[in-house]
């Protein structure tokens, strides 16, 4: 093997014989909280991923490592995640184990299309002793702490520590989320573990220092595989090589989902120059086009991707955000209607029809469309949320408003208002205490938040905290809610007089 490949694999540390003092002291300082799993199994999981983790070099003809990226066996019959764009130039590809014994990569299963991920078949020698992870549709929870087996040059030992941000939704892809995670490109497809030791999903680099980005387990066990099954050799002369195993597709929905829509559009036409007859990426980059308010070359888009596909249902999609953006719900609806009809199963359209509906009236026809939406993607948090207020409007059951919402939070805590919706909830039903610790997130996430100040402080003044009740709403006042000084007024001018006044 080429010198600098030696160096490369020399700076490796064998995870076997580190890991368990470090799940140990991992688990001490930083998973140490109440959960049913005991503290051994803990470090069992984490133990397992380790040795479930691999390693995967693309070479040049000269032995040259050219790309780097990381994996994990998903089978104990020597099937393994990695990265697509690993296969993308190099003359070789080499994987190793855990401990940083090579293995024979025996086959290329398959491509998934929009995520940069591959599927390989490789022969390991020990292989009745493989560990593996199995993907699940268990989704992780917002804030949630998470372990990451990056590249060993990546972080102490190849343990990165992180901790779940923003939630992002990435079309064909699902729910994602932004994580501060440090590491490179070269940690690409590292396993990342939650706090009960179970398999969160996959660690992608963002470009940033200091977020990556987490992709749900459940994209390796989707629909949008395709098949190669080939040796090395034989994929090295196939045609198709550049279109299956380019990163632009993953690169332009990334920027996508980051509502990006300027560098998501550059990102779909460098991918047109490799595949310039993909009907979806059109359909896309019309998307992105209609919503940096380039409407000439939307529509162009529109048109060349039913051109290219007639079927195809995400061109009407992108139109009908256009006719949003353009106060047009008739024209809007009448195209989601087309989209929905070519595909049922999209469920962020029939979330915009409930949006649409709603607006216009419709309310028995919006609170289908949202369910609809939830059967079809029970991880949309935003039709559970538009159908939590709908109960809140439309119907004396806050029982099922609260279930709606509670959900979304868990879901997407970001979405505006949804913890301020369940205080209300909590605060009508008297259970003051809930209703409190539910508006304290509402003010942490949004300090101008007026309407959670004023019935946190109701809130307050129900159990009998009048000083911090009148303290809410005077911040309240100062942020422009006028009502706050008519319970100031009443209430608060006894307790500290001359304290609150209007404008101070």
């Amino acid at each position: 093997m080429a010198e600098s490949y030696r160096e490369t694999k020399s700076l490796q540390l064998k995870f076997a014989e580190t890991l368990p003092f470090w799940c140990v002291l991992i688990f001490i300082l930083v998973f140490t909280k109440p959960q049913k799993i005991e503290a051994q199994s803990l470090v069992d999981r984490l133990d397992k991923a380790a040795k479930a983790s691999i390693n995967a070099y693309s070479l040049s003809s000269n032995g040259f490592a050219i790309d780097t990226a990381r994996g994990f066996f998903i089978s104990a019959d020597g099937l393994a995640i990695t990265t697509a764009s690993l296969f993308q130039l190099g003359d070789t590809v080499v994987f190793t184990d855990e401990k940083d014994k090579p293995i024979a990569l025996t086959k290329i299963i398959a491509f998934h299309t929009y995520s940069n991920l591959a599927i390989v078949q490789l022969k390991n020698p020990r292989l009745k002793e493989i560990e593996y992870l199995l993907p699940t549709r268990k989704t992780f929870g917002s804030q949630n702490e998470i372990l990451a087996f990056t590249n060993t040059n990546e972080a102490e030992q190849g343990l990165a520590y992180g901790k779940i941000g923003p939630i992002t939704r990435i079309p064909f892809i699902g729910r994602c989320a932004i994580i501060n995670l440090q590491a490179s490109g070269t940690s690409d497809a590292s396993p990342i573990m939650d706090a009960a030791g179970d398999f969160a999903g996959l660690y992608f680099n963002t470009g940033s220092k200091k977020t990556g980005l987490l992709l749900p387990s459940s994209v390796i066990i989707d629909d949008n595989w395709t098949s190669v099954n080939k040796t090395w050799s034989a994929f090295k002369k196939d045609p198709e090589r550049a279109k299956l195993t380019n990163p632009f597709y993953f690169q332009a929905l990334f920027f996508h989902g980051q509502e990006k829509w300027l560098e998501a559009a550059r990102s779909y036409t460098t991918l047109l120059k490799i595949k310039p007859k993909d009907a979806q990426v059109y359909a896309l980059r019309s998307f992105t086009r209609f919503n940096y308010g380039n409407n000439i070359g939307g529509r162009e888009d529109f048109t060349n991707s039913l051109n290219l596909d007639p079927n195809g249902y995400f061109p009407y999609y992108s139109r009908a955000h256009f006719h949003l953006n353009a106060k047009q719900r008739t024209k809007a609806l009448e195209d989601l209607f087309i989209s929905v009809d070519k595909n049922p199963g999209f469920a962020d359209a029939f979330l915009e029809i409930g949006k649409i509906q709603a607006v216009l009236g419709d309310i028995r026809k919006a609170f289908a469309s949202f369910t609809y939406a939830i059967e079809t993607d029970s991880l949309l948090a935003e039709a559970w949320y538009e159908r939590g207020k709908l109960y809140i409007q439309h119907s004396t059951d806050q029982g099922k408003a609260l279930e709606s919402l509670t959900t979304a939070a868990r879901l997407n805590p970001a979405l505006e208002g949804v913890f301020s919706l369940i205080g209300n909830i909590k605060l009508n039903q008297l259970d003051y205490l809930e209703a409190i610790q539910v508006f304290d997130k509402a003010i942490n996430q949004n300090g101008g938040d007026t309407y959670a100040l004023m019935n946190r402080g109701m809130a307050f003044f129900n159990t009998g905290l009048k000083d911090k009740a009148c303290t809410d709403w005077d911040q309240a006042g100062k942020q422009g809610n006028l009502q706050a000084f008519k319970l100031i007024s009443r209430h608060c001018a006894e307790l500290r007089k001359g304290t609150f006044s209007k404008g101070k």
